[in-house]
């Protein structure tokens, strides 16, 4: 842990009082004039004892996937009240989506030597290495969505099982609005990013088995609000008829909500399904005011910034960090929220 300074005070003290000592045992009596030079001298101020500085904050260094998607915004938030309670410094980082910043971002904290390593994973494989090079050098490394190999300890979530839990809940709201009638269905979604592409089988697979007259017309990327609103403006104008639009998380089913509300009259709210996942507030806002949003699923997102928090304090403390810690989730129906939130 941290090493704390010496400090040579006391040693310095006591080879003056050994001195001192050693003056007093000579049986040789000192001449007047001595004792006289030394009464005049002014008296010689003791030096204090410097009391140990006291041991630094930790700091723990944080590579953010992207903080501009509005899931990370409460997660970044409990953590960091957490390990300011605690005195332990957040060094946060905002990698941008992009791999290759979050391995600079990584390397610079192993350079900085910081206690800890928090990675919200934007490619595994890229921070293999630099994770086994913060290990040798004892500098725990914690990957949250995507397990990194050799980690301390991986935070990941049952992707394809959150998947089933938004299409749970899309279907649900089908059969009651649209019994056995055919229904069309859009999703949108990181085709491109592996925990995503769980997600959305989980989906699709679901809505298969629950949703017999579900159709899926149409897939889209998408990787938030911004990127989700203009990718189902054109789902909307290439299928006039889809009824249900789903996003992988609240990031793009805000976008996507955005769209259906636009494209809508609002007395035909009710006939539309915008679902996502992660229960952001603006979601849970959009939910109760009776917009197109009709369900999602709470990650509950400031437990998982306070226990990443807690789990480095504890080891801070001295336990081991868990090889894995999984996320607990809960589905959240139109009537749910209304009851609840």
């Amino acid at each position: 842990m941290k090493k704390y300074r010496i400090f040579l005070t006391v040693m310095a003290l006591t080879m003056v009082a050994v001195l001192t000592l050693g003056a007093c045992g000579k049986t040789e009596a000192p001449k007047e004039e001595a004792v006289e030079d030394v009464v005049e001298e002014a008296p010689v101020e003791e030096t204090p004892v410097e009391e140990p500085a006291a041991d630094d904050e930790f700091v723990i260094g944080v590579s953010c996937m992207d903080t501009t998607f509005q899931f990370f915004v409460p997660v970044n938030e409990a953590m960091a009240a957490v390990c300011e309670e605690n005195g332990i410094t957040i060094n946060l980082q905002d990698a941008g989506n992009d791999a290759a910043t979050q391995m600079n971002q990584v390397e610079a904290f192993i350079n900085q030597g910081v206690d800890a390593i928090v990675v919200d994973t934007i490619d595994a494989g890229s921070l293999e290495n630099l994770v086994a090079e913060a290990e040798e050098k004892g500098i725990p490394v914690i990957g949250r969505w995507t397990a990194i190999p050799g980690a301390s300890c991986n935070m990941t979530l049952d992707e394809y099982g959150y998947g089933v839990a938004i299409a749970e809940v899309a279907a649900e709201w089908a059969k009651e609005n649209y019994g056995e009638e055919e229904v069309e269905i859009a999703i949108l979604g990181k085709f491109d990013y592996k925990p995503s592409v769980e997600r959305i089988q989980g989906i699709k697979d679901t809505l298969a088995e629950l949703l017999p007259n579900g159709k899926i017309v149409a897939e889209a990327q998408s990787n938030n609000l911004e990127t989700a609103l203009p990718a189902c403006d054109a789902i909307l104008q290439a299928h006039p008829n889809v009824r249900i639009l789903l996003g992988d998380d609240d990031d793009s089913g805000l976008g996507i909500c955005q769209s259906v509300m636009a494209f809508a009259d609002e007395a035909d709210y009710d006939k539309y399904y915008v679902g996502g996942a992660d229960a952001l507030a603006e979601a849970i806002r959009l939910i109760k005011e009776g917009t197109p949003y009709k369900g999602t699923v709470d990650l509950h997102t400031d437990k998982i910034g306070e226990a990443t928090a807690q789990l480095l304090i504890d080891f801070f403390d001295g336990k081991e960090l868990p090889e894995s810690y999984l996320f607990n989730f809960d589905p959240l129906s139109y009537e749910k929220v209304m009851a609840e939130y």
